[in-house]
């Protein structure tokens, strides 16, 4: 695994992002590892929109928090699967997980995995007035391993609906099947739900 140079994937002024600075529609999606053993270990990457920040803000709150830490152990576990690992880094969790191979595969995919971390940070700091995780601390260290702004090779289809060939899309109908089931409800705080939920409850 390369997470410098693959394909050709070097990029640095903005390939792959529309002229209106929207991310491309659906990419085609990642199948799971049949070998892998089902059900996968509860690690994930909530992929509803191909903008990383978009997927963010969609999280509620409880989800935008285990999601910031998640995204920094799949990008650490990549960094150790590549041989560029640290000890500031997280230790690796799962590394044969279909969401971190992912991640590993290419760096287009870690890429954008690190700019939702990013957008994770952000949207909480707006949602908690500013208070800090420990995550942050990792930021510049997975920073170095960023090469490319094109967007992912795929997306990794890592949900109850692994039929549905909009991956974004089987996100989504995962979210609200958690969200239907939370109790208590799901919360944005300052923020309001994604459209998807609301349409699901017959508003909008």
């Amino acid at each position: 695994m390369d997470l410098g140079s693959r394909g050709g994937a070097r990029h640095t002024s903005g390939a792959g992002v529309s002229h209106n600075g929207h991310y491309p529609r659906p990419r085609p999606q990642l199948r799971r590892d049949p070998s892998f053993p089902r059900p996968a270990p509860a690690m994930n990457i909530f992929a509803t929109d191909p903008d990383p920040a978009a997927s963010a803000r969609a999280l509620d709150d409880r989800r935008l928090n285990k999601m910031i830490v998640e995204s920094g152990q799949i990008l650490s576990t990549a960094l150790h699967l590549a041989g560029r690992g640290s000890p500031d880094l997280y230790k690796p969790a799962y590394p044969r997980h279909p969401i971190v191979l992912w991640a590993a595969a290419d760096p287009r995919n870690y890429a954008w995995l690190w700019r939702h971390l990013r957008a994770l940070l952000a949207e909480r700091a707006i949602r908690t007035g500013g208070r800090p995780h420990r995550t942050e601390r990792l930021v510049p260290l997975l920073r170095a391993a960023v090469v490319t702004t094109a967007p992912p090779a795929c997306f990794c289809n890592c949900t109850p609906h692994p039929r549905t060939r909009d991956v974004h899309r089987a996100y989504r109908q995962t979210l609200v099947e958690k969200w239907r089931r939370d109790t208590p409800p799901p919360r944005w705080t300052r923020r309001a739900p994604p459209r998807f939920w609301s349409r699901s409850r017959g508003r909008s």
